[in-house]
């Protein structure tokens, strides 16, 4: 084990029952009907709405060093930076205790990936019952997954699904136990996941996404239902109309599926993934002419874009030109060869 990896665990092992304060002990300290809904809100993983508010209640409590550090944490948790930071360094300097503030910086490196994982893996290992652990899992699985390392975040959140995790919480765990599986090919398994994080958790937006764009090639009318559902609510609007046009192009519903592909189109019309799209429909049409200017302006801007490959070799095949399309599959292997051998390990920064 690496010096740095040694100071990192004496680090957790140190300040991890004092960090915890803000997760566990709030319920007992936060005893207004504001603390209430922001615990609530918090439990039920409604991160954005509790984050709104912590800041309102910031506003007429700016020394709750509680609410302060829990601030943070939920901006950090969605990848709020900015905020997460601005929060804080008023916790700090506040008179925050200087080992929580180090903690909560090293959970955040390791959501991210910037430090090496398999340390705080281990530690989770080594001292299952210390409280932080859950919130040190969840950073960690995000960590792995943003770092291409998909058979290390299922066993991290395999360890946190082992503690029995409940309600939200549990959804949110096998949403990522999910896009582990997914990345490593597991498709049943992703499914299973996905299905389960939504039986938990009726509005789990980012699995009902996910398992749509499963979907999508497994059982397109699922795929449709899902996304028109998921229409009605303000998650992630363009990647959700974009799903609808792929499960509707599977269904052949293709004038339909264009008249959403243009729409997005006009809205980005730099987005690659709407014009490897409306490529994909011209070749389900038999314009093969057509689709083939498509490809070509389009791998002309992105040259290595694998789903532009793919249709490109899909669209040379069908031209009769069977040593071209070849050619591009071996590229697409060459491409998937290197992705491979660059996935990383994890990083020793600070």
């Amino acid at each position: 084990m690496s010096r740095r990896s040694i100071r990192f665990l004496a680090v957790l092992a140190t300040v991890g029952l004092i960090a915890v304060f803000a997760f566990v002990a709030y319920p007992y300290y936060w005893r207004s009907q504001s603390w209430n809904e922001i615990r609530t809100a918090l439990d039920n993983r409604e991160l954005k709405s509790g984050l709104e508010l912590l800041e309102r209640h910031l506003e007429y409590a700016s020394d709750d060093l509680d609410a302060r550090l829990a601030a943070a944490q939920t901006a950090r948790r969605l990848d709020d930076f900015a905020t997460a930071d601005r929060h804080l360094k008023r916790f700090e300097a506040d008179g925050g205790p200087r080992d929580v503030v180090i903690l909560e910086k090293t959970l955040r490196q390791s959501q991210i990936g910037a430090i090496d994982g398999r340390a705080a893996l281990r530690f989770c290992k080594e001292y299952p019952e210390n409280p932080i652990v859950p919130f040190m899992l969840e950073a960690v699985t995000r960590g792995f997954l943003a770092t291409v390392q998909p058979s290390r975040a299922e066993e991290a959140v395999s360890l946190w699904l082992d503690r029995k995790p409940t309600g939200a919480e549990r959804s949110y765990a096998l949403f990522l136990k999910g896009l582990a599986c997914e990345r490593q090919g597991k498709v049943p398994a992703a499914i299973e996941s996905y299905r389960e994080s939504i039986s938990l958790k009726s509005d789990a937006h980012e699995s009902w996404f996910a398992l749509g764009q499963i979907l999508t090639r497994e059982s397109p009318g699922e795929a449709k239902t899902l996304f028109e559902k998921l229409q009605q609510t303000d998650y992630r609007p363009f990647e959700v109309k974009l799903g609808l046009a792929r499960s509707l192009r599977q269904l052949g519903e293709l004038d339909r599926a264009v008249e959403l592909l243009e729409e997005l189109n006009r809205l980005q019309p730099d987005s690659v993934a709407v014009m490897v799209e409306l490529a994909r429909v011209e070749l389900d049409r038999g314009r093969l002419e057509y689709a083939e200017s498509m490809l070509k302006n389009i791998l002309g801007r992105v040259p290595n874009d694998r789903d532009a490959l793919v249709q490109w070799s899909r669209c040379l095949r069908s031209l009769g030109r069977d040593a071209e399309s070849q050619a591009v599959l071996e590229q697409l292997r060459k491409l998937d060869e290197e992705l491979f051998r660059q996935q990383p390990t994890g990083s020793e920064k600070p």
